[in-house]
Order: C-alpha cells, then sequence, then structure tokens
C-alpha cells in the first residue's frame, strides 16, 4: 500500500455519522369534560333494538345479538339502495 491509500482509510474511518438525540414528544393532557363523539346509525339501532332482540332470543349471547343487529342493518341498507334505485 502506499502512502496516498493509507491516507484514504484514514479519513474514512474518522468520517462516522454524529446523530442528535431524539426529543421526546410530550403527551397533551386531555380534557376529562370535553364532550364523546355522536354515536354511529348502528350503534344508534342496536341500543334501541336490544331489548327486543333479547326476548326473541333469551338464550343468545352477547354476540349473537350483535351479529343479528348486523344482519338487520345489513338486510335494511340492501332494501333501501334497491329502492332508490342503485
Amino acid at each position: 500500500m502506499s502512502s496516498d491509500e493509507e491516507d484514504i482509510d484514514s479519513i474514512e474511518e474518522e468520517e462516522e455519522v454524529i446523530e442528535k438525540p431524539k426529543r421526546k414528544r410530550k403527551k397533551k393532557k386531555k380534557d376529562p369534560n370535553r364532550p364523546k363523539r355522536n354515536m354511529s346509525a348502528f350503534f344508534l339501532y342496536s341500543n334501541a333494538n336490544r331489548a327486543r332482540v333479547k326476548e326473541e332470543n333469551p338464550e343468545a349471547k352477547f354476540g349473537d345479538i350483535v351479529s343479528y343487529c348486523v344482519v338487520r342493518v345489513v338486510v335494511v341498507g340492501v332494501i333501501a339502495c334497491l329502492w332508490r334505485g342503485r
């Protein structure tokens, strides 16, 4: 190796990437008094009809009641689309 090659090697070794420490973001304080989001149409429907579905199917578990409500909402949505001509 010549002296030029040694100089190039030593320069490459000296060049190190210096990383700055990342700053941690401060969490925003949540307002406990802020209003909640509006309920979706499905939640409004399921809250209104959960008691009726429970009476019709007393042995049904919570997941079964939700799935029954989902089927009803989908069927109503399909019928509404057909009625509108979409």
